[in-house]
């Protein structure tokens, strides 16, 4: 038996949800502009920690997870690394095989093939000695519950005045996924951008309301070139804050049949409707 919330307060949630929500779209966060110091080692005291040869994350304050790859050794740990989220992405398709997911898997194995590509196409490269006029990256993501529901959002940007100023041709990744379940219904939401160049752009964003019983947002941008590999990925699995409306097991109450009038002229009982009340509205945890 499929039960109903009121529709009116529902709409009223999400509504809510997309206001409050606002303030969870990635801002620009993590921005480097001088070619030296983008190629430069990360410094430990702003965080850094150097989890192999070429390769360093840290924990922001918003408690997302910063990558940063330079290098042959590097990028081949950043590969290593790809591969084993896409195992996880894997398994939660075949958990749920919707276009969402499917949408979420296939960046993932693009962003695969661009770093194994840039491997195999590795040359050292060397920072100008002078710092070109305008070269620009930007990466963030955020992941999380808002009023009455779930957002995840993401952003990167490279800017440059010339290829060959900046770090050759890069790609920008951006996506974000959210799922929340009700008892045995799973519903899910995706957005997904890659693009190639410079003076390229992506943003993607996914929210969801409506009831729920557990909840799982995630954002995640990237910036892939030849010689260098930026990210910042967010996730929660935490559920909506404020007043909305919960996962219980419904109240739902059958009418009695009822006789069709007359000028149906279809006589007997019609079969039972079923009509849902579902008091489900409180706060959440």
């Amino acid at each position: 038996m499929r039960c109903r919330c009121n529709l009116g307060l529902v709409g009223l949630s999400l509504a809510l949800a997309l206001i409050v929500a606002s303030p969870l779209l990635a801002a620009p966060g993590s921005r480097e502009g001088d070619p030296a110091s983008i190629l430069a080692v990360p410094n430990a005291a702003e965080g850094w920690i150097e989890v192999a040869e070429g390769a360093w994350q840290r924990i922001g304050e918003d408690g997302g997870v910063e990558t940063t790859a330079k290098g042959k050794a590097g990028l081949t740990w950043v590969l290593q690394d790809l591969r084993t989220e896409l195992t996880y992405l894997v398994s939660e398709f075949l958990i749920n095989p919707d276009e969402e997911t499917k949408e979420i898997l296939d960046t993932q194995l693009q962003m695969i093939a661009e770093v194994e590509r840039n491997i195999a196409n590795w040359r050292p490269q060397v920072a100008p000695e002078k710092a070109v006029p305008y070269c620009l990256l930007v990466w963030d993501a955020t992941a999380g519950p808002t009023s009455c529901g779930n957002q995840a959002a993401a952003n990167a940007s490279y800017n440059g005045t010339s290829e060959s100023d900046c770090f050759g041709s890069c790609t920008v990744y951006s996506y974000a996924y959210v799922r929340r379940t009700c008892s045995s219904t799973t519903n899910t939401a995706s957005q997904s951008c890659s693009k190639s160049g410079i003076n390229q752009s992506c943003s993607s964003s996914a929210s969801l309301g409506s009831c729920y019983s557990s909840c799982y947002s995630y954002g995640y941008s990237s910036i892939s070139c030849p010689n260098l590999f930026k990210s910042k990925s967010a996730s929660s699995s935490q559920c909506s804050t404020g007043l909305c409306c919960l996962c219980k097991v419904p109240i739902c109450k059958q009418a009695p049949a009822s006789r069709p009038s007359p000028g149906d002229g279809v006589g007997g009982f019609q079969p039972a409707k079923i009509a849902a009340d579902c008091d489900n509205f409180a706060s959440s945890p």
